[in-house]
């Protein structure tokens, strides 16, 4: 009884921590979880605001919808349909995405081209929509913003999303932005991070597509807004060592989300580290990659989440410690959750922190549940997870296939669990506790009926105890004992109780105002977009760039031609010059960078390419080609490129491979230029191949503005050693050449050590460190020993704790010019400290050293 009764004195403090103007359908006096407080108002007229989408996106062909006859625009996100953890993508398929603002009663209608269709179904299914068929077109009716889903033909590969969200308040004047608001206007950006500060609020404008993420550590009062989409899409997620969060904020108080919607992520989604104070509003999710959850809570303190939808390819809520850091007064309210892979609620694995208590899932429905649990605690560490509720809660689609999917014993619907984890676990063998955790009002509409439930602890003193299911129906039972739930508890549980006394209703109807509308009025607004005519990179997303030193630049009397190539043996169709009329190929060995060469336009021949090949006057040995775009671009564009070359030694004379074909980015926000790398070789001609490979950021034409050839950096690809890395930020990033790769020392070994063998005695001048040259790598400040040897045992101090400043709005280099040269076979950095928010060790993606 004690215990019960702090819960609730817990739970209603922390509702009284957010002055909340929203609450969920009204709950039962008897409720475990107390209404969040608000004055609903009346709607008497419909009112409608459809965005239109961007000019250099194209609606989906996969659904036409309209909103009281009004088109909108139809975009595409990925899905994934795998049940196994990976990073191949064999799974991923497109589906279609509405977004709009309304309130009162508006008629929906969607035709699916050249689909007959049979059945279907508007979820959440409590809304009690009956759509109305028509050969390829459904309509329907909605009288209340909320993330919806048509669901067709009985079946879960093939869905549109529609997001009908509440009018927008305190939308604001583009002519007119206040000072402390960052403001993004519709179309389409490549941003990388936004930069957010105290005091801040950042507005994506209906009709924009931000590729890019919000990032920000140690900030106060912040808000994110707006009717606009993040969108992951364009950036790889292949290996653990790819990722860009859209969302991550930490160590920070009173932050505000609100209306965005956040596609395809490329990793996480929402990742709240060490928040005190955080609000979610009416968000919408859907990931499709590997570590796709949606929202992610990490060590955090008085959070609301609230009004939202969630579809994910891991865990879609998630609350975790990490760090010693502890969790308290978590509220999940009104959350639709449409869950892929892993578990929709879930509380761990990873809980390395003294407790995780006051954590409240209320008024969530589940439209499928395809993996592992619904409802889960798995506590693999050493906190004390206490005082959880499971309230009003619907499970329309349970379909849990577990790890082993040719067995059931790992199916689960619930799952509570103290264990030790090889891969998450951080406590050691310290673990520690689950207690006082309620399920209550739970149904479970359809799905498998052979589901199971498993309680375990760990010891006699690592222990589960007090779980209640209080009025729970699985399929048709009305769960009253443990075999109704197919639970098991092993020895160290107790206080385990199964209670039924009165049917229960899931998840109540949000309603978020009375609805009376007087007469049939509409008001519909249509917000334009803007014309582009490419993917723009914003002002604040442009930084001034260190140029760090490169070597002595390779120079001659070089000849230069254009031709356009077929296939890899036929560089040249004999088609002739391969340059636009007015950009001539001579203009790229000019040193005027305001001249340019551009192709002709692209024949549509398969594998077609514009072959740049460049005669030496002698043999050159080339270690890095530097490609110039356009100056004063403003647009982030992609070519596919190759590189190809002569060798000196060579008797045939053929252009040989020496890169395979990548996507390169052309951006202001990192000069417009990029650096190959290549293994350093004496070359007597060279060949630069730009593909034509269609994308969102790829010119119409392929384009060059100069191109400079330096030699390779002494480190290149030479032996490399040191303090063993954290995950997978391997010590070999250092000397691979690619920018964006990196090395991290494992966390807590400070002072890091690292070791570069150039293989020979060499006078070295100039050393540059580099950090990934992004947006996302907040600045940081790393103090550093330089050390030298010529026989790698006895090493002599050349710089004592320099401080390095790497700033992402610089280019994240920090460039050391030696008052005279070193001679020296061994180059030795002592890592002391790293100012990163994150408490890291060590970390540089690049050392390149000249002489």
């Amino acid at each position: 009884m004690r215990k019960t009764l702090f819960l609730l004195m817990s739970v209603m403090l922390l509702f009284s921590l957010f002055k909340c103007k929203d609450e969920p359908g009204p709950i039962g006096e008897d409720s475990l979880v107390p209404p969040i407080v608000e004055t609903k108002k009346t709607v008497n007229t419909t009112k409608v605001v459809t965005y239109e989408g961007p000019s250099i996106l194209e609606s989906s062909g996969l659904a036409k919808v309209w909103v009281n006859d009004t088109e909108l625009f139809v975009y595409e996100t990925n899905v994934n349909h795998g049940r196994v953890f990976t990073f191949s993508q064999q799974n991923i398929k497109k589906v279609p995405v509405v977004i709009f603002d309304f309130e009162g009663k508006v008629n929906v209608r969607v035709k699916l081209p050249g689909i007959q269709i049979t059945s279907a179904k508007i979820t959440p299914a409590a809304y009690n929509i009956t759509p109305t068929i028509d050969g390829d077109t459904v309509s329907f009716d909605l009288e209340y913003p909320t993330g919806y889903t048509l669901e067709y033909n009985n079946q879960t590969t093939d869905v549109v999303h529609i997001f009908a969200n509440p009018l927008e308040e305190n939308t604001p004047d583009p002519a007119n932005i206040p000072s402390d608001m960052i403001y993004i206007g519709p179309g389409v950006y490549k941003s990388d991070a936004i930069p957010v500060t105290s005091g801040k609020t950042v507005y994506l404008a209906g009709g924009a597509v931000v590729y890019g993420n919000i990032r920000a550590s140690h900030v106060e009062n912040v808000t994110i807004r707006g009717r606009g989409i993040i969108s992951g899409d364009i950036y790889p997620r292949t290996k653990a060592s790819e990722f860009t969060i859209p969302f991550e904020i930490r160590n920070s108080k009173n932050i505000k989300l609100e209306g965005i919607t956040f596609l395809d992520s490329a990793g996480w989604t929402i990742n709240a580290y060490f928040l005190d104070g955080f609000e979610i509003n009416n968000i919408k999710i859907v990931t499709a990659r590997a570590n796709g959850d949606g929202i992610s809570l990490q060590s955090c303190k008085n959070v609301l989440v609230k009004h939202s939808f969630v579809r994910s390819w891991d865990d879609a809520l998630v609350v975790k410690n990490y760090d010693r850091g502890v969790t308290e007064n978590i509220r999940f309210e009104n959350i639709t959750i449409w869950n892929d892979l892993a578990q929709s609620m879930e509380i761990g694995y990873e809980a390395y922190g003294d407790y995780i208590k006051n954590v409240v899932f209320n008024n969530i429905t589940v439209l499928h549940n395809f993996h592992k649990p619904a409802m889960s605690i798995h506590n693999a560490d050493d906190a004390n997870v206490s005082d959880i509720i499971f309230n009003n809660i619907t499970i329309e689609d349970a379909q849990m296939n577990g790890d082993n999917q040719k067995e059931n014993y790992d199916d689960f619907l619930i799952e509570l669990n103290i264990l030790y984890n090889l891969e998450w676990t951080k406590s050691g063998q310290k673990r520690g506790t689950i207690d006082n955790v309620t399920f209550n009002n739970i149904v479970v509409k359809g799905g498998k009926a052979d589901l199971n439930t498993k309680i375990n602890g760990f010891d006699a003193t690592h222990r589960v105890t007090n779980v209640k299911f209080n009025n729970i129906r699985y399929l048709d039972k009305d769960v009253k004992s443990a075999s109704d739930l197919n639970a098991t508890a092993n020895e160290f549980t107790s206080g385990i109780s199964y209670n039924f006394t009165k049917t229960p209703t899931g998840a109540e109807v949000y309603h978020a105002y009375n609805l009376d509308l007087k007469d049939a009025k509409v008001q519909m607004v249509n917000k334009p977009n803007v014309q582009q005519v490419g993917v723009m990179v914003p002002e604040f997303a442009i930084g001034e760039l260190t140029k760090a030193y490169m070597g002595v630049k390779v120079t001659g009397n070089f000849t230069i031609t254009a031709t356009h190539g077929t296939s890899t043996a036929v560089w040249d169709d004999g088609s002739g010059d391969y340059s636009k009329e007015g950009y001539p190929v001579a203009n790229l060995l000019n040193e005027n960078n305001g001249l340019a060469w551009k192709a002709k336009p692209w024949t549509g021949t398969e594998g077609e390419y514009a072959s740049i090949n460049i005669t030496f006057d002698e043999a050159k040995t080339i270690g890095t080609i530097r490609l110039y775009g356009d100056a004063e671009s403003m647009f982030f564009l992609t070519q596919n490129i190759a590189v190809y070359g002569i060798r000196s030694s060579s008797t045939s004379g053929n252009f040989l491979k020496l890169t395979n074909s990548d996507n390169y980015n052309f951006t202001p926000s990192s000069g417009n230029f990029v650096d190959i790398k290549i293994n350093p070789v004496e070359l007597t001609a060279i060949q630069i191949r730009i593909y034509n490979k269609k994308s969102l950021a790829s010119p119409t034409e392929a384009f060059l503005n100069q191109i400079e050839f330096y030699p390779a950096s002494l480190s290149f690809g030479k032996a490399v050693s040191g303090t063993p890395h954290e995950d997978v930020y391997v010590i070999n990033n250092l000397v691979d050449g690619i920018p964006t790769t990196y090395y991290e020392a494992k966390k807590g070994t400070l002072p890091a050590v690292i070791t570069i063998d150039f293989g020979a005695a060499y006078n070295i001048k100039y050393i540059n460190l580099f950090l990934p040259p992004l947006m996302q790598w907040e600045a940081r400040t790393q103090i550093i020993d330089f050390l030298v040897s010529t026989d790698g045992v006895n090493f002599t101090e050349i710089i004592h704790q320099m401080s390095c400043r790497f700033d992402p709005l610089t280019g994240n280099v920090v460039e050391i010019i030696l008052d005279n040269p070193v001679n020296c076979r061994y180059l030795r950095l002592n890592v002391v400290s790293n100012t990163s928010s994150g408490g890291e060790s060590a970390q540089l993606s690049e050392i390149s050293v000249y002489e």
